[in-house]
């Protein structure tokens, strides 16, 4: 089982006081050796792991969390419909033997006594909060609508990705946490544009990104859910197609990238230039794969505690010595199959773990900002 992969304790000295959070999510990475490229976050809540239970077998990381917020002592509560997977019953399992327990909707929680009366003490008691015991509970809600409504009515809470939320719902917002110099080399280089076709857009990507090969993505998709790769000499029609008048003919694709843009409402869109991982060797055949990295990160009196609790290499449908399209051998794909993932061996998690100090404390205090 994969545990803790990862860790490190970072005091800051920042002037200002940040206040007290628990983040849990993903990191998408293109790394090949000593030089890794973030590509995007996300939450745990709203993540697949199908490569992981594939290779570890199902429940761990959930699991791994669930450990990391029994560390309090506080009461757990999950927010989320019973229909809504949790990886597995196993993961489940594991919260309610830490004592947590699982509510199928935020009204099922209010009528919680245990959660009531949590909540009535705080109130009651008004006391200033600066560390994380302060709270009554750990709250995990897997419900993007009414989010912040929702979080407003539980100060007495630890509420998990309350700020981190925001960074993952919206790959321009993600985008521009790297906006230093300290941090621009860890991100692929990137612009947002209006999503309006004009016939000098590909020019002015081409000239702002510096390129061969583009990554176009929309802006709140998840899941891999319209990234298109594509050369220089492609860009212009593929703007051309996924932002013309023809929105039939993305829908006739239904099982392209393209299909994804028929249905697309943001006013932008990000491009970003195209980044490869070192080759992973999986039954014989090279690939291009895209590291994934699932971390929880905590800000308490003034100390940032960051751990790997997972890690795995996830892989395209094609080797890069097979015949494809680009997307075909280079974006990953969400799967459970044997050619679908690969372990990552403990040097390559340490050298991204070192390069993970460097980027995570400056990265988190922007989050922390919100």
């Amino acid at each position: 089982m994969q545990d803790f992969l990862y860790s490190f304790i970072r005091k800051y000295k920042y002037k200002k006081t940040y206040k007290e959070d628990i983040s849990c999510g993903i990191m998408d990475i293109k790394y090949d050796d000593n030089s890794l490229k973030i590509l995007e976050f996300g939450e745990i809540e709203f993540s697949a792991f199908k490569g992981h239970e594939y290779l570890f077998g199902p429940g761990k990381i959930w699991g791994n969390l669930w450990k990391y917020l029994a560390q309090l002592k506080k009461p757990i509560w999950y927010v989320s419909s019973r229909s809504s997977s949790l990886s597995n019953d196993k993961a489940i399992d594991v919260l309610y033997k830490l004592n947590g327990l699982r509510k199928k909707s935020f009204e099922d929680l209010e009528k919680d006594n245990n959660f009531k009366l949590a909540n009535q003490k705080g109130l009651q008691e008004k006391k200033s909060k600066t560390k994380l015991q302060d709270y009554n509970g750990i709250i995990v809600i897997k419900n993007r609508s009414n989010r912040k409504a929702i979080t407003e009515k539980l100060s007495e809470f630890i509420v998990l990705n309350d700020k981190f939320t925001k960074y993952c719902e919206n790959k321009h917002n993600a985008a521009l946490l790297f906006q230093s110099k300290k941090l621009e080399i860890f991100k692929p280089n990137w612009k947002s544009y209006p999503f309006k076709y004009h016939k000098n857009l590909a020019q002015e990507i081409s000239q702002d990104l510096k390129c061969e090969t583009f990554v176009i993505k929309p802006i709140n998709a998840t899941r891999g859910e319209g990234i298109i790769i594509v050369e220089k000499k492609d860009l212009n029609k593929t703007l051309k197609k996924i932002m013309g008048a023809n929105i039939h003919s993305l829908i006739k694709d239904l099982n392209s990238e393209y299909a994804y843009w028929s249905r697309y409402k943001e006013n932008i869109f990000l491009v970003e230039s195209f980044e490869k991982s070192k080759c992973i060797l999986v039954d014989k055949k090279k690939y291009d794969a895209t590291m994934r990295i699932v971390f929880v990160m905590s800000n308490n009196e003034k100390t940032i505690d960051f751990k790997i609790i997972g890690a795995y290499w996830k892989l395209p449908v094609k080797s890069i010595s097979e015949k494809g399209s680009l997307n075909d051998k280079h974006k990953s794909k969400i799967t459970r199959c044997s050619t679908g993932s690969a372990p990552v061996n403990n040097e390559d998690i340490n050298n991204v773990g070192k390069i993970m100090e460097k980027i995570i404390p400056k990265i988190y205090k922007k989050i922390l900002e919100l």
